[in-house]
Order: C-alpha cells, then sequence, then structure tokens
C-alpha cells in the first residue's frame, strides 16, 4: 500500500499525459505526409498492443523530459499576456510610480492601506515567484492578520529579504517541511504542485506540437506541389492521393488552430493555478507549523 501510495504521489498521470499527446501529435504529424502518398504504414497499424506500449514508454520518457522545463518560462509568458490586457484597460503612465512605490513597500513586508482597485490586478500579474508582495497584500486585504503576523515575526527576512535576494528557498524549505510531515496537508502542497507541473508540460507539449504540425503542413504543400507538377510531366515526386491529401492539410489546419486557443486558454490561466500552489504551500507551512502538536495528538488518538 505504501508504495502505490508513493507511486500515486509521483503524479503518473501529471507525466503521461502531455507526454503522451506531444507523441502522438508528432505521430500524426508524420504519417500525415505518409499516408497522403500512399506509404505502406497498414501493417504496422495491425500491431495494437505493441503500439499502445510503446506510446506509453515513450509518453512517459518525453512526458517526464517536459517536467524538466521550469514552470517559470510559462509563468512568465502568462505574465506578461495578463499585464499586456491590463495596460490596454488603464493608463499605466499616470498610476506607474504610485503602483511600483506601494508594491516597493509590500515587498519589503510592510503594511500599506490601498483604496484603488486597479493596483490589486496589476499586482498579481507582475508579480514574480514566489509572489512575496501579492501573499503580503492578500493578507492585508483578507483579513488573515494571525497568517500575516506568524510569517513577520518568525520568518519575515526569509519571505521578505531585505538583500533581494530570491525567496524560493524559503517556500521550497515551507514545502517540504509540510511534506515531511505526511499526512493531509502533504497530499494538499504534492497535489498542487503537481498539477502545476503538469499544466506547465501541456503548454509545452502543445506549443511543440504546433510547431511540428505546422512544419507537417508546409511539408504537405510542397510535396503536393512536386506531385502536380508531376502530373505533367515533369517527374519530382510520385503519385498522390488527392482526397486524403487534401483531408490531411484540413485536419492539420483544424488542429493547429485548435490547439493553439487551448494553450492560450491555459497559458492565460497559469498564473492562477501557480498562485493557488504557493497560497497552499504558505498556508499548510502556518497550519503544520502552530498546529504540528494538534494533529499529533489527533492523529494518536485515531490510532
Amino acid at each position: 500500500m505504501d508504495r502505490l501510495e508513493s507511486l500515486g504521489r509521483r503524479d503518473i498521470f501529471g507525466i503521461l499525459l502531455p507526454g503522451t499527446l506531444l507523441v502522438l501529435v508528432s505521430a500524426y504529424a508524420l504519417f500525415g505526409a505518409l499516408v497522403s502518398f500512399q506509404m505502406p504504414i497498414g501493417g504496422l497499424l495491425d500491431h495494437e498492443f505493441l503500439l499502445i506500449a510503446t506510446l506509453l514508454v515513450i509518453g512517459y520518457f518525453v512526458g517526464s523530459l517536459l517536467r524538466l522545463f521550469a514552470p517559470d518560462e510559462v509563468d512568465e509568458e502568462s505574465s506578461e499576456r495578463l499585464e499586456k490586457e491590463w495596460r490596454n484597460q488603464h493608463d499605466w503612465e499616470e498610476v506607474k510610480e504610485k503602483y511600483e512605490g506601494w508594491r516597493e513597500e509590500l515587498v519589503n513586508g510592510n503594511d500599506i492601506v490601498i483604496k484603488e482597485d486597479g493596483f490589486d490586478g496589476w499586482l498579481f500579474r507582475v508579480e514574480d515567484f514566489p509572489y512575496p508582495a501579492w501573499q503580503n497584500r492578500k493578507w492585508q486585504a483578507c483579513g488573515f492578520d494571525e497568517v500575516l503576523r506568524f510569517y513577520r515575526d518568525n520568518y519575515r527576512n526569509n519571505m521578505w529579504p531585505a538583500t533581494r535576494t530570491s525567496p524560493k528557498t524559503f517556500f521550497n524549505y515551507c514545502k517540504l517541511a509540510v511534506i515531511s510531515n505526511d499526512g493531509s496537508l502533504a497530499d494538499e502542497v504534492n497535489t498542487a504542485e503537481g498539477f502545476t507541473r503538469y499544466c506547465a508540460g501541456t503548454v509545452v507539449a502543445l506549443g511543440i506540437s504546433i510547431w511540428l504540425l505546422a512544419g507537417s503542413l508546409v511539408v504537405q504543400l510542397i510535396l503536393g506541389a512536386l506531385a502536380f507538377a508531376s502530373s505533367w510531366g515533369i517527374r519530382l515526386a510520385p503519385s498522390v492521393d488527392w482526397k486524403s491529401q487534401v483531408l490531411n492539410l484540413v485536419l492539420a489546419l483544424i488542429l493547429i488552430l485548435a490547439l493553439q486557443r487551448i494553450r492560450q486558454r491555459m497559458v492565460s490561466s497559469f498564473r492562477r493555478v501557480r498562485i493557488k500552489e504557493v497560497e497552499t504551500a504558505y498556508h499548510a507551512f502556518y497550519l503544520y507549523s502552530t498546529h504540528s502538536d494538534e494533529m499529533v495528538k489527533k492523529t494518536r488518538k485515531r490510532r
């Protein structure tokens, strides 16, 4: 049972699904042109079990590689897109100095009274991982005084370092402390992190897939033009099944547009997903640190 739980925590599907998506799209991009030119692939399709097993193995391998891509890259793209949308609706030059001054105070872990709704929308979009200024602002605005006081009294220099060093080290410490205690809080932290990495891997997989399909589309157009020239007596390419060729071109174009649309929506939503992961880790660490004795007692009673 312990092994099964450990296996589940590794988020197999979070690794397998993005990798499988990329492998399937790559196969379609490759075989699309082969089918159009009547290449013999029918025998390969007869081995269903071998194909599925190969797909799962390669998909898991590719998915593991995709997880090496830091979510920071996707988060940065999400931030840029959201900030661009915000600036299209606001006069940035008018509020620039004021907003950046408020952000500076929040980055230092200070209290600040803000009565402009536009600031929160801007800070949400531009703050860097793990969003120390945003956490400070949200805890103040939502009235989480106990949580805010806990971090200020015990970990102020780690959460809001005056030296401008990255607070990522402290964020990772919070996660490891909660996970080391196991239990439901650890499950929540693991789930939030796994979902973030799954989304980041899927966004990367979609981006690569779009480029592969676009390349396949260009190749098919070129080979189609050569085949058309061959029909006029210029032997540049073998004969082509035009019905399959047109169908593959249309399907590839539709797939590119669909994947691009999905990717755009995921990028726009990624900042919210990652902020939720950060908030889960910080809140879990607060509960772990302030209620650990009570949790231990409850666990012992259940046993």
